[in-house]
């Protein structure tokens, strides 16, 4: 019969399997990822809010949350934009790589699928 893995009761693949079959950059993905949805969610509390939630309103920037604006230089805004932008792009990647775990989980402790 051979190796099983952690396979839960039901078969399914657990996250040890998952993590365990992860490539190197896959890795960096998933980290990447994390790291820059938490600082994305701390510097948005931090500021009051976010760009794209935000406005620009003759000549002042605004980050915005809920309908609440906070005042904040040029500098700032843009950078807000820029990762919200980023999170856009890192985000899509750390659910990739975390599929990609998975499938190859499931290839490496259950080669008959």
């Amino acid at each position: 019969m051979g190796y099983r893995g952690h396979f839960s009761t039901d078969g399914r693949v657990t996250w040890e399997d998952r993590w365990a079959h992860l490539a190197r950059a896959e890795w960096v993905m998933l980290v990447v990822g994390v790291l820059n949805f938490v600082a994305l969610f701390a510097l948005s509390m931090w500021l009051g809010g976010d760009a794209v939630s935000g406005k620009i309103e003759d000549g002042r920037y605004f980050v915005g949350n809920r309908g609440r604006y906070h005042e904040v230089s040029a500098e700032v805004y843009h950078a807000s934009l820029l990762h919200v932008r980023s999170v856009l792009i890192t985000f899509p990647l750390l659910i990739y790589a975390s599929f990609r775990g998975q499938l190859r989980a499931k290839r490496a402790l259950d080669p008959e699928t």
